[in-house]
């Protein structure tokens, strides 16, 4: 699905929230987010799939909402970014405790470790005046997969997490491959 195809779809929730400021949207978002992350702590995971999917439906139009309004900023780039990490953290943190005892633990752990390097990377190649955006799984590809796997439950959320634990790592060494690519290989800064 194309991104113009994304944005029509969006284009009803954009406009019933198109008087809610943006960077309000993110935060209600990584709310939501936060207690979806809840639930599976106590093995509601379709519950928690749902919510998680609330969550991230507010993620996908408070960009929307600001490119319609014209009130996209640097901060709430900066926001959405921020939040979007915390969000992985949380999801990624209460499978690990939900998995206490078991190779889920592990698997969620390096799972965030994964999604904090592919954000990391293409952030601080962006700082340092370049362009990032090669990788087998990103952010939305990887939430979607959460949800899916909550949805189904845990054996198909136990494979989840362990694609994406691979998937995010080998992007994230994809990435730092490509950038050592662009800029040749320099020297440490």
């Amino acid at each position: 699905m194309k991104k113009d195809d994304l944005r029509k779809l969006a284009k009803p929730a954009v406009l019933l929230f198109k008087k809610v400021p943006p960077n309000v949207l993110t935060v209600i978002g990584t709310v939501i987010v936060t207690v979806g992350a809840v639930f599976i702590l106590t093995g509601r995971f379709f519950t928690a799939g749902l919510i998680i999917l609330l969550g991230a439906i507010f993620d996908t139009i408070d960009g929307e909402v600001a490119r319609y309004t014209d009130k996209i900023t640097p901060f709430g780039s900066f926001l959405d970014s921020t939040l979007d990490r915390y969000a992985d953290f949380f999801i990624f943190l209460c499978i690990a405790i939900y998995g206490k005892g078991s190779n889920l633990t592990i698997l969620s752990l390096v799972a965030l470790i994964g999604s904090f390097i592919t954000s990391y990377t293409r952030a601080r190649a962006e700082a340092l005046g370049y362009s990032l955006k090669v990788g087998i799984i990103q952010r939305p590809e990887r939430i979607i997969l959460i949800i899916l796997g909550l949805l189904f439950g845990y054996r198909v959320l136990w494979w989840v997490v362990l694609i994406i634990a691979v998937l995010a790592n080998i992007t994230g060494l994809q990435r730092i491959f490509v950038f050592y690519k662009q800029t040749k290989g320099g020297n440490n800064g």
